[in-house]
């Protein structure tokens, strides 16, 4: 069992299904994100856990303790689960001082004091403790914030989008500061973010919402190889689709070779009246001696790479490849393949 424990959580509000049978855990030491579309239900997921909006169906548990039902609610500040907003949320009449203060309970005026300083050594603010927030840059901000929610100690840490404000520099460097502080104090997180790379880069499990339902559980490098769905292989990042029509005895024929449906992933075996998609994923299009002929007709310089549009012809819809380090030039033919491997094959 883990730390926090969703069991078939729902939510209405006004007539509005906000969340629908959601189940996971959170477990040890675990960073999981939760990812999806503006409205899909993931802050409000957030806010359920912390005990600020009460659950329509459903429970949840801290290990076997009961913290939420539409019956029972533990106070929210009886819960030692912190809640890190979007939103700047110091202080503004209070020193950095005390506003990494402001939380402490059960300790003498002395100890408050010690534990402040270790804390402002810690996030590296200590020339900065008489300052008021209007003082601050982005990054020392968030470090008040970010040491604000540790000095309080809490069993986990939930955090909704706390570095979108920033600018993309900054916003990657607190970002990777403060997983890695929250990772030496073996605080596990639940991280919501429209970041797609952001959740690649720093989740032991992704979470992928839309409309209020799990789409898909998994690690980011399953979730990303092996979406369960078309929706979720567009949401985790840049795609190629080509809608293909099989024939009838389920074959499919792509860009790159013939696939049996039979062989696939397909639920339904009714060829004729299902759409089906092949789907690829631009970066693992590779250019090649051998392959199909392709027209470039789009380049796009990216720094480290040159990223391309390609024209198969009229059979097929135009491809984009990525990750190339050779210039080619534009109405310049190639040959380019995949492997069938990273095919993904769906039916909607």
């Amino acid at each position: 069992m883990g730390i926090i424990n969703l069991k078939n959580i729902s939510l209405n509000l006004n007539d509005l299904n906000i969340l629908k049978n959601i189940t996971f855990s959170l477990n040890k030491k675990e960073i999981v994100s939760l990812v999806g579309p503006s409205g899909s239900g993931k802050s409000s997921i957030l806010r359920i856990i912390a005990g600020l909006l009460k659950p329509t169906e459903g429970y949840v548990f801290y290990y076997r303790q009961l913290l939420s039902s539409n019956k029972n609610m533990i106070p929210t500040g009886q819960r030692k689960i912190a809640l890190m907003f979007q939103e700047d949320v110091l202080f503004p009449h209070l020193s950095v001082f005390k506003n990494i203060s402001f939380g402490i309970e059960n300790k003498s005026s002395y100890e408050k004091d010690e534990l402040v300083l270790h804390y402002l050594k810690e996030f590296n603010l200590l020339e900065k403790k008489n300052n008021f927030p209007n003082s601050l840059s982005g990054g020392e901000k968030q470090r008040v914030a970010l040491a604000r929610v540790l000095i309080t100690e809490p069993k986990a840490l939930l955090m909704d989008e706390p570095f979108s404000n920033l600018d993309i520099n900054l916003r990657k460097d607190v970002c990777n500061y403060t997983i890695e502080t929250l990772k030496k104090n073996n605080i596990p997180v639940i991280f919501v973010t429209h970041d797609i790379e952001e959740a690649m880069s720093i989740s032991d499990k992704i979470i992928v919402i839309k409309k209020g339902k799990i789409l898909q559980i998994d690690t980011p490098k399953k979730i990303y190889s092996n979406p369960n769905n078309k929706c979720v292989a567009e949401m985790l990042g840049s795609i190629n689709q080509l809608e293909i029509k099989p024939d009838k005895y389920g074959i499919l024929e792509t860009p790159f070779g013939k696939i049996n449906c039979n062989k696939c992933n397909i639920k339904d075996n009714n060829y004729k009246t299902m759409k089906h998609y092949c789907l690829i994923r631009p970066e693992n299009i590779i250019i090649g001696k051998k392959g199909v002929k392709a027209k470039v007709i789009n380049k796009y310089f990216l720094g480290a790479s040159w990223s391309y549009q390609l024209d198969l012809g009229d059979k097929f819809p135009i491809l984009s490849i990525t990750n190339c380090k050779k210039e080619l030039k534009k109405n310049q033919y190639i040959r380019v393949n995949a492997s069938k491997k990273n095919i993904l094959i769906f039916q909607e």
